[in-house]
């Protein structure tokens, strides 16, 4: 009775001191997320401002939805009221019926509908977790839901090369992993508002357990990181290598310079470029999230995760030298940095040269790979600021489209606090 008296008090004791040190770690963690005077200003003058315009075309929601989500996750993952009701409000203004843009129907505004719907799923998960904004965050998830299904079933779905697929998006996606020969490799690519639609309905799927749809469109989800990913030996993972080579946009990634090109020159087997892939730490993570604990799913989206970090880090980071003293990107994720879309429409000096696709980076969603060592490039990359010139002009690039908010545009936002405000963040979020 004694001994059992004793293991009991012990037992005790234990608990208590291990939710001391829980307690203790977690205040510590945020403590390090805080911002400083000076960080609070730098928000306030960019942050605060952009969640207060008004997005009227496809440009804006389509830019807002990449440049606003680093500050959404911090937000909350730092529980700082102040800047989480800033979210709330811009939210709260967001109705469909009052943006024409928004239009999942027309295939030119598919893509920056989706961009700007994933940044309100990623809100709605935020937001569900906080338990802030309940009524407002069930009607944005039940406008979403309804949204993507009729895009999964019934949103005729373009297709290069053949009529659009009548049955939706969900036609389109299991005729590309059932069909392993096309005419053209890149047929078969597995392309942006598909991802995102994955990635929006792993976000709906925590707010609606038991949706058919969602569960549907969750099970074809693995299916193609199954089927299309590859883990090298090493543990580096790459999506659809090869997959790409005889796009327009890669048929000149064998020439490293913009001179004495006269022909084509693609690469088989490279693997994506660097700055459309800067959205699948988040979506990785979003894929982890969305599947049960202990099961092979969310096992092979941790392995995932763990494997892009690896390539990221092992074949696309270049660290600043003497002769470039700040982060640069190769413009593909198997490490080779050749041109990109040369002959471009909209793109100046005929495309992007070596390290011009690195930009992207200051975006900051390489933060959700999660490592310390993530968090560690971005603190270093805060400490570079303001950037030398040289560094801006290769983070703009030859791009003539840029950002339609004029304090947010590539060519303004080095300068003004807006890049240096998003690497702070992407340092601290958790």
């Amino acid at each position: 009775m004694i001994k059992k008296l004793i293991i009991l008090i012990l037992s005790a004791v234990i608990a208590a001191v291990c939710v001391m040190i829980f307690n203790t770690d977690h205040e510590k963690e945020r403590a390090s997320q805080k911002l400083s005077e000076q960080e609070k200003r730098l928000w306030n003058q960019t942050i605060r401002v952009y969640l207060q315009k008004d997005l009227q075309s496809g440009t804006d929601f389509y830019d807002a939805g990449h440049l606003l989500m680093v500050p959404l996750h911090y937000a909350y993952s730092s529980s700082d009221e102040k800047l989480m009701n800033e979210f709330e409000e811009h939210f709260r203004r967001f109705q469909s019926a009052a943006h024409e843009e928004l239009d999942l129907r027309t295939e030119s505004k598919r893509l920056s509908t989706l961009q700007y719907y994933y940044l309100i799923s990623r809100y709605i998960v935020l937001a569900d977790k906080s338990g802030s904004d309940q009524e407002h965050v069930d009607d944005l998830a039940n406008y979403l839901l309804d949204e993507m299904e009729k895009l999964w079933l019934e949103t005729p779905a373009w297709q290069w090369s053949r009529t659009s697929f009548e049955g939706g998006m969900r036609q389109r996606v299991l005729w590309k992993l059932e069909n392993k020969k096309t005419d053209r490799g890149y047929y078969r690519a597995f392309v942006d508002e598909e991802l995102f639609a994955f990635a929006i309905a792993a976000d709906l799927s925590r707010h609606f357990d038991n949706n058919p749809v969602l569960k549907d469109i969750l099970r074809i989800n693995y299916r193609v990181f199954q089927q299309e990913g590859r883990f090298e030996r090493d543990g580096r993972w790459v999506f659809q290598p090869g997959i790409w080579s005889d796009h327009p946009d890669y048929l000149y990634a064998g020439y490293t310079k913009k001179t004495h090109i006269n022909q084509t020159k693609p690469i088989e087997g490279i693997a994506a470029d660097s700055s459309h892939f800067h959205r699948f730490p988040l979506w990785i993570t979003n894929f982890i999230q969305a599947y049960p604990k202990g099961s092979e799913q969310r096992q092979l989206f941790l392995n995932i995760r763990q494997g892009l970090e690896k390539q990221f880090f092992d074949k696309v980071l270049v660290a600043p030298d003497r002769q470039r003293p700040y982060y640069k990107l190769n413009n593909f994720m198997d490490g080779r940095n050749g041109l990109y879309r040369w002959n471009y429409p909209t793109i100046r000096n005929n495309g992007y040269g070596p390290y011009e696709l690195s930009g992207t980076f200051m975006m900051g969603w390489w933060t959700f790979l999660g490592s310390d060592r993530i968090k560690e490039v971005y603190s270093d990359v805060t400490k570079q600021f303001p950037l030398p010139r040289e560094a801006v002009d290769l983070y703009t690039g030859p791009a003539a489209t840029k950002a339609s908010s004029s304090f947010a545009a590539a060519a303004n936002s080095y300068d003004n606090g807006f890049k240096e405000i998003l690497a702070i963040l992407a340092s601290k979020v958790r």
